[in-house]
């Protein structure tokens, strides 16, 4: 199934400027199949694209902006891509593919990591954020035609496009999603991923765009540019007896760590108070876009008991240097790898939250838009008086759409 959810922090309630009810027969199902249609002959795009998050003062710094070149690979599954965006106005990134061979740039540290497209798809993660892959996809609007429930709610102005809106209620409890059609052309402009709870969304802007223009001829060519350090993927070959992360309800391994600049931090120390850990490293782009969230956590929580740790481990930069730069003031250990075996810990990010008995209440692997939203609920869950903390805005997905 091509839809899932993703997490969205789009404040709903009527779309003010929607308009009128639509004539009779011209209904949600006629216009998604419509776009269904003209969305199947697209062969390549060009636009400019903006995902933001509204509705949680914990996702603000969730910000994605870019450009996307895209086009469909004649008998190759994977697709010719080439984006550039930002995250939040600071990180720059871009990854181009010709469907074999993909290389993922990292415009501040200047690396370049290139691999085989099939085996490297870890690498597109952010970037595909911008991607609406309905333009390049076999049947686009597969999923919303037999959803459980179509409807039309009149017009909306999309980046000065007159488009459609048809809300769709999708089949199996897979979600729900606002989607944006140009009158004209029938193709996609907008689309809001609704949240479990229906009070928030994620949304996907497109503006700008060009269907199937002419591309230069090394438009999609996996090049390294002068000037950046060339890094061969590794493919993670994780062990047959791979374990599982540490069970919810279990004891939290005791450790002690160096900080930054001398001095320990033991686990046993903190005893009384939630304790959130990040396990980390600066090469890993996942972890750093997860870094803002964690700060944000720790900002809201600064008064409460309740200590935010990074867990440094498998480090081949500079840890402190990095967190000064980036103004993260969070707490920092260093040296922690072993600590990363004790945890189970196979991939990162990887955050454990532990309570004030000191056993773990939750545990998750990887980054996802709304991964501080999600943990300053169960943080303030797990207080002692829960009821009278500070509420944290609401919105978590169930699944994110890939």
């Amino acid at each position: 199934m091509r839809h899932a959810f993703v997490v969205a922090l789009f404040t709903l309630g009527s779309l003010g400027s929607l308009g009128g009810a639509r004539a009779a027969g011209e209904d949600a199902l006629a216009i998604l199949k419509q776009a269904d249609a003209a969305t199947r002959a697209v062969r390549g795009v060009d636009y400019e694209a903006d995902v933001f998050m509204e509705g949680s003062e914990l996702a603000q710094n969730f910000r994605v902006t870019g450009r996307v070149r895209g086009a469909e690979n004649p008998g190759k599954e994977e697709l010719r891509l080439h984006i550039e965006g930002e995250l939040a106005g600071r990180n720059e990134f871009w990854i181009i593919t010709d469907g074999e061979q993909i290389v993922s740039l990292s415009k501040q540290a200047k690396i370049a990591i290139v691999g085989k497209a099939a085996e490297a798809r870890q690498l597109m993660g952010l970037p595909m954020v911008l991607l609406m892959q309905e333009y390049l996809h076999p049947s686009p609007f597969s999923d919303e035609i037999d959803g459980d429930s179509q409807k039309l709610e009149g017009t909306k102005d999309v980046a000065g496009v007159e488009c459609d809106v048809v809300f769709v209620v999708y089949a199996e409890e897979q979600g729900r999603a606002r989607w944006y059609f140009g009158k004209q052309d029938h193709l996609p402009r907008r689309v809001d991923r609704l949240t479990p709870d229906g009070e928030s969304a994620r949304v996907l802007l497109v503006k700008n765009l060009k269907v199937d223009p002419k591309f230069a001829d090394d438009a999609f060519a996996p090049v390294v540019p002068e000037g950046f350090s060339k890094r061969d993927y590794v493919v993670p070959k994780p062990p047959a007896d791979r374990p599982d992360l540490l069970a919810v309800g279990t004891e939290a391994p005791d450790w002690e760590l160096p900080k930054p600049g001398g001095g320990k931090v033991a686990l046993r120390d903190l005893r009384g108070k939630v304790v959130v850990l990040d396990f980390w490293a600066t090469w890993c782009g996942p972890c750093k876009r997860a870094m803002p969230g964690v700060q944000k956590i720790h900002e809201h929580f600064v008064d409460k008991p309740v200590a935010i740790i990074g867990v440094n481990c498998w480090e081949r930069g500079d840890a402190p240097a990095y967190m000064k730069e980036q103004n993260f003031t969070y707490g920092l250990v260093l040296e922690g790898d072993k600590v990363a075996e004790a945890y189970n810990v196979r991939g990162i990010p990887t955050f454990y939250v532990i309570g004030t008995d000191g056993k773990i209440v939750h545990r998750a692997s990887g980054f996802r838009p709304d991964l501080d939203a999600q943990l300053a609920r169960i943080v303030e869950g797990a207080l002692p008086a829960a009821q009278d903390s500070p509420k944290p805005p609401a919105g978590e997905s169930a699944r994110r759409r890939l």
